[in-house]
């Protein structure tokens, strides 16, 4: 196997539900003849495994729950494999009251400091939104993101997407703080999400290892090449 010498690929998923499905698909992968892994290792219990292509690996990731634990996480991705890294992926569930996949175009976070003067989902310290790289999953159809720190209980959710003009709501929790923690890193930064509910949970854990289905069979193309 390749270990861990040539990792220049993450793929990051936030919940415990979406990392098992992940590695129950991926192992059902390796098993099939001609499959492109050759090899799968744990290298941090219900945390991380790699996947082994013999040319490159690619690690998987869970971040956890939240911009806290995506933060926290990300952080240690940097320390072990910043300098090898080329491409970074969110990978996960969204709610939304559309169905189907995204490739995140622009995601915004959910903070209102109108009172000290500032517009909606602004803050003095960082910008309004970030932008994904744009040079694949073209095929898919582009969404605008909002990172908020709850499930949503009437979706579309008060004035945030009315105010900030967002177009087909997607709910996350997780992306404003993954596409922050590599900023400034020559690194590609990329998110797709699959919807899994209408923002609400009520549906997501029956549908998360679909939507990981599909979403692995999306992102893994690129490293099937």
């Amino acid at each position: 196997m390749n270990f861990m010498g040539n990792v220049k690929d993450v793929v990051c998923v936030s919940a415990q539900d979406e990392y098992i499905a992940l590695k129950e698909i991926t192992l059902k992968e390796k098993e099939k003849i001609g499959s492109n892994i050759k090899g799968i290792l744990e290298i941090s219990k219900d945390k991380a495994f790699l996947l082994d292509y013999e040319e490159f690996a690619v690690v998987v990731y869970k971040l956890g729950m939240g911009i806290v634990a995506a933060s926290q996480s990300c952080s240690k991705i940097i320390r072990e494999y910043g300098n090898k890294l080329e491409n970074v992926y969110l990978i996960g569930t969204c709610g939304c009251k559309s169905t189907g996949m995204f490739a995140i175009d622009k995601t915004y976070q959910e903070v209102d400091l109108r009172p000290l003067g500032f517009k909606l989902g602004e803050s003095p310290d960082q910008p309004l939104y970030y932008e994904c790289d744009r040079d694949k999953f073209q095929d898919l159809p582009k969404g605008n993101s909002l990172t908020v720190q709850r499930f949503v209980i009437d979706f579309p959710d008060t004035s945030f997407y009315r105010g900030l003009n967002l177009g087909t709501p997607i709910i996350d929790m997780e992306d404003y703080a993954f596409m922050a923690s590599f900023e400034g890193l020559r690194v590609k930064r990329y998110i797709l999400r699959g919807v899994s509910d209408a923002g609400d949970g009520g549906d997501w854990v029956a549908n998360t290892k679909n939507v990981m289905t599909d979403l692995w069979d999306k992102v893994s193309k690129e490293f099937d090449s």
